[in-house]
This record gives C-alpha cells, sequence and structure tokens, in this order.
C-alpha cells in the first residue's frame, strides 16, 4: 500500500468540502492508504457514510489550525496538536510514507518540512510545478518560488531534482532549458551565464540550452530552470495570460448562435482547466526528507482528488529512493 498524509484543515474551505476529494481517490486507487488529519467527529461520520472500507485509511484527530496569519516558526512551537504539525510529525516518525498533502498554510508548511522533516544532504529543497503545452506534455517550472536568491549551484539542483522527477512521471530523458531573455549561450544576467555553463559541463543533464518565454509551451523542453522569483511570475504570468484570454474568447463565444456557442465554450472550458491551479492539482516541494504535494489556498475537492493522485505517482515511482540515489 502507498501511504499519504493529507492534512484536511487550513484552507479556505471547511475539511467537509474537502474529504470527498480523498474519498473518490480511494475508491478510485485501491493501492493507496490515507492518513487523514483533522477534526474526528468531523471527518468521521462522513466516511463511514461513504461506506469506504476502514482498512483503507486511518483518522488523526487534530483539533488545531495553522492559518497563513501564523507566524511559522511559532506555528512550529506552539501549534502541535494542529492538522499541518501532527502530519509533520506523523511524516518525520514514519519513513514508509510516500508523500504529505496539504493546501494549508504555505510558509509554516515549508518552513516546518525543513525544519522538521530535514533535507536530504546536500540538497537545497525545490518547488515544482507543472503546467500543459500546446502538444498537450507537460512543463515543469523549478523553482516557482521557494528559493529567491539562487547560485548556479542550486539551480543545478533544482535541475537534477526536476529531472528525476519528470522521470517518475513518464518523461525519460527530460529536457532541460534555462529561462534568459535570449536563446544564445551569451544572453541572461550573471546567474544564467554562470548557471549555463555548469549545466553544460554537467554529466547525466539532457541540457538543450536557454530558451525565451515566449517559447515555453511550444518548445522541445520539459523543464525551465530559473530561481524561484522569476519562476513564481513566470507561472503567475502564464496562468493570468491564460484566463484573460479565455475570458474574452468566452464573451465572443457568447455572441455565437447554438450549437457553435455550446461546442466552443466547450472547448474554452478545457483550455481553461488547462491552466486552472485547482484542476491541476499542486506544488510539490522536494528536497525534504518527504515530498510534499502543496495545494492551493482556495482547493476544492476537486483539487484534493487531483493532488492525491500526483502523490499517489509519487509514491508508486518511489520517488524518495530515486532522489537519494540521484545525489549519492
Amino acid at each position: 500500500m502507498i501511504k499519504i498524509a493529507v492534512d484536511l484543515k487550513g484552507a479556505d474551505r471547511p475539511q467537509e468540502e474537502l474529504l470527498p476529494g480523498a474519498i473518490r481517490i480511494l475508491r478510485e486507487d485501491p493501492s493507496l492508504y490515507l492518513y487523514l488529519l483533522g477534526d474526528e467527529d468531523v471527518i468521521r461520520p462522513l466516511l463511514e457514510k461513504s461506506q469506504v472500507a476502514s482498512d483503507r485509511y486511518v483518522i488523526i484527530d487534530a483539533p488545531g489550525t495553522v492559518s497563513n496569519h501564523d507566524n511559522p516558526a511559532e506555528a512550529i512551537r506552539t501549534k502541535t496538536d494542529s492538522s499541518l504539525m501532527k502530519g509533520i510529525a506523523l511524516c518525520k516518525s514514519d519513513p514508509s510514507i510516500s508523500c504529505f498533502v496539504s493546501c494549508g498554510a504555505t510558509g509554516a508548511l515549508f518552513v516546518s518540512a525543513i525544519m522538521i522533516l530535514g533535507r536530504i544532504p546536500h540538497v537545497t529543497p525545490v518547488l515544482l510545478c507543472e503546467v500543459i503545452k500546446d502538444d498537450g506534455t507537460r512543463l515543469c517550472i523549478a523553482d516557482c518560488g521557494a528559493n529567491i536568491d539562487c547560485t548556479e549551484d542550486r539551480l543545478l539542483t533544482f535541475a537534477r531534482l526536476a529531472k528525476v522527477y519528470m522521470e517518475a512521471r513518464g518523461t525519460e530523458n527530460p529536457k532541460i532549458a534555462l529561462l534568459s531573455n535570449g536563446s544564445e549561450d551569451s544572453k541572461g544576467n550573471e546567474l544564467v551565464k554562470k548557471a549555463n555553463k555548469l549545466f553544460r559541463e554537467a554529466e547525466g543533464l539532457n541540457f538543450i540550452g536557454n530558451m525565451e518565454g515566449t517559447e515555453l509551451l511550444s518548445g522541445p523542453e520539459n523543464i525551465i530552470v530559473s530561481e524561484g522569483f522569476a519562476g513564481n511570475i513566470l507561472l503567475k504570468s502564464l496562468e493570468g495570460a491564460a484566463k484573460s484570454a479565455v475570458s474574452h474568447a468566452v464573451k465572443y463565444a457568447e455572441t455565437l448562435p447554438e450549437p457553435y456557442r455550446q461546442k466552443m465554450l466547450n472547448g474554452l472550458r478545457e483550455v481553461y482547466l488547462n491552466y486552472d491551479y485547482n484542476s491541476s492539482g499542486g506544488a510539490v516541494l522536494l528536497g525534504a526528507n518527504t515530498p510534499i504535494v502543496k495545494g492551493h489556498g482556495s482547493a476544492d475537492a476537486d483539487t484534493l482528488s487531483a493532488i492525491l493522485k500526483i502523490a499517489g505517482e509519487i509514491g508508486r515511482q518511489d520517488l524518495k529512493s530515486r532522489i537519494l540515489q540521484e545525489f549519492s
């Protein structure tokens, strides 16, 4: 069985609205075993009503909640009864848990992951996020917000972690590019120029050079590497631009007669879902001793279901062992 710890609290929606996503994935994937952290008096009646076999999960009562308003360091010290901190502690005590899933407070989650779970030796944790390219394949952005200031050595670590992740997700020998303001090796700031040289000298990387933002969704790369400042702006710009374009197209579709109106709206919905954070899942933090999948705070049951699919794949492919082997 693939063991996953699930924090059901701390998101914008209450735990009873997220829980159906966990119930759905338990029905769809018989290989999963879930540790469900939240208020037992809320969770248990809903699970019993769902008729999911009780040997597929365990409920861990966690009356406390960590919010985005809490100071991460203080939350670690004072909110030990919260679902987030209990989940992190559980992963620390049980190495057989493949992944921790949460849609709660981002700062407290990442700080506790490093301070309590600990880092893999010589590895700087990276935050990965996937978007869908024009051809339907996945593009992994590394880093998308965890590391604002970086050295070229850290960027190389991000590339190696993203390579292991994408291979586990089914992409063989993924093509890796550096985010830059031009495709030539001479382009970019000093960090990009140093990283370009380091990437070309590194063994085991399928590095294809620098890449501009205009080519990201149509180019050959599977992974784009940058420091977290530019990566986060890139991710949110892609999401915002796609939603704006779809919004304009929807206005046009509303003027069409049937059946063209509905056909176009259906197609636009598919495009929107490719860039909707809630539908696609969440970001993945690698480099701590347990992988973490972080969903958006506005997550719903569909989001949790999508995140748990990613977490299940992480466990199925034994991503922890793959990372340790890459950096051994």
